[in-house]
């Protein structure tokens, strides 16, 4: 593929972005997380003990949150392109719809597991190893073309957009809830991706062994991504 051409399509949906003040909020939303995580908050976990036994969880829940407003970003701007029609325009390009929205979907996910590193890595209270916070933040930055195929696959429009991200939101935070459980119904939780990855995540802070959590990860990621593929292409492509 051209480089230029990368260039242009990458530039296009910066462009995209900042002509609307919604999509900037989201854009550096993650930004006032890793603020909050890297500052107030280890003052506020040496004011309270409730709030220092909490730690573990600020911190997965800021990587998931900076993967989650990345991927919606990304299929909003996908949303936004098939209200107005943009996709039949693209076609006259010299080089594939779908490579157009792998090339996007790339590139938010490489900023989402950007985002998530530096939250994991230095946020000023629980520095984890550089291989670690990697290899999470690659882990967390999967959220984000989680989202993308979900809300552009079954969303209408943007409208239905926004409410698909509320809703697989909340999803993908409850099974931080399976940390308050004492019985074997945690598991219960592992229908949702997000259960391995917080449960990993846990295991490095904790220094125990991760890799059953990991690859309990890969085969749900996989099989939930070998599913949605097929709908975001037979919808995408075939609508």
């Amino acid at each position: 593929m051209n480089t230029s051409l990368l260039y242009s399509l990458i530039k296009n949906d910066l462009k995209m972005i900042f002509r609307d003040k919604t999509m900037i909020v989201f854009m550096i939303a993650p930004l006032f997380l890793w603020l909050f995580i890297r500052f107030p908050a280890p003052y506020l976990f040496s004011q309270s003990l409730l709030l220092d036994e909490l730690k573990a969880y600020i911190l997965m829940f800021g990587a998931m949150q900076t993967s989650i407003l990345t991927g919606f970003v990304s299929s909003f701007l996908i949303l936004e392109e098939k209200d107005e029609n943009i996709f039949s325009g693209i076609n006259v390009l010299p080089v594939p719809l779908h490579w157009f929205l792998i090339i996007r979907v790339t590139f938010f996910t490489m900023l989402a597991g950007i985002f998530s590193f530096i939250i994991l890595r230095f946020n000023g209270w629980m520095n984890l190893e550089t291989s670690e916070a990697l290899l999470l933040g690659f882990e967390y930055s999967l959220i984000a073309p989680f989202i993308v195929m979900v809300i552009t696959t079954f969303a209408a429009n943007k409208v239905e957009g926004i409410a698909y991200f509320k809703a697989i939101d909340l999803l993908l935070i409850l099974p931080m809830l399976s940390f308050l459980v004492k019985s074997q119904l945690m598991w219960l939780a592992g229908i949702i991706p997000t259960f391995w990855l917080f449960r990993q995540t846990d295991a490095v802070i904790h220094q125990e062994n991760p890799y059953f959590f990991f690859l309990a990860l890969l085969i749900s990621l996989g099989l939930i991504f070998s599913f949605l593929t097929r709908r975001f292409i037979a919808k995408t492509f075939n609508s």
